[in-house]
């Protein structure tokens, strides 16, 4: 029995500590060069960027911007999950990571935008990771609209 209750208290603290899912809403961003993830690259070079995050390169003092990136990406799993750029606000880009089925669905969407005379408003139920990084595993909406898409090289 005291085995039983303490399972269940871990359980119910475990369930407390997740972040709540939340509604998000934006128009997708095109960056042409982006590195925003390590999507499609082989896994040995995968492991090998996941090990190197342990050697000097990630040192506390001296961390870039790109370098907490990528390590925050390995420590929530994302390193190697699809990704797309949304724009929230005038100064909010972020990037929306998701799975395989979604990706799938928003991918062609945006591969086939005329980013001079439309722009895509995607809605998604998701949690907030980091500062520029959400994590999605249910897209409620993806619109083609009028309008132009913001961009940059």
């Amino acid at each position: 029995m005291k085995k039983i209750t303490i399972l269940l208290f871990i359980s119910f603290i475990a369930c407390n500590n997740s972040k709540p899912l939340k509604i998000y809403q934006g128009e997708v961003y095109i960056k042409l060069v982006d590195v925003g993830s390590l999507y499609g690259a082989p896994k040995n070079v995968i492991e090998k960027i996941k090990n190197s995050s342990k050697d000097s390169i990630y040192d506390k003092k001296h961390k870039d911007t790109n370098a907490k990136y990528f390590e925050n990406l390995i420590n929530y799993g994302l390193i190697d999950r699809p990704y797309f750029k949304l724009k929230f606000s005038k100064d909010e880009i972020v990037n929306v990571f998701t799975n395989e089925i979604n990706y799938k669905k928003v991918n062609p969407i945006i591969d086939s935008l005329n980013r001079d005379t439309e722009k895509i408003i995607i809605k998604f139920k998701g949690v907030k990771k980091d500062k520029s990084i959400y994590y999605t595993e249910d897209i409620i909406s993806i619109n083609k609209v009028s309008g132009k898409t913001d961009w940059e090289k």
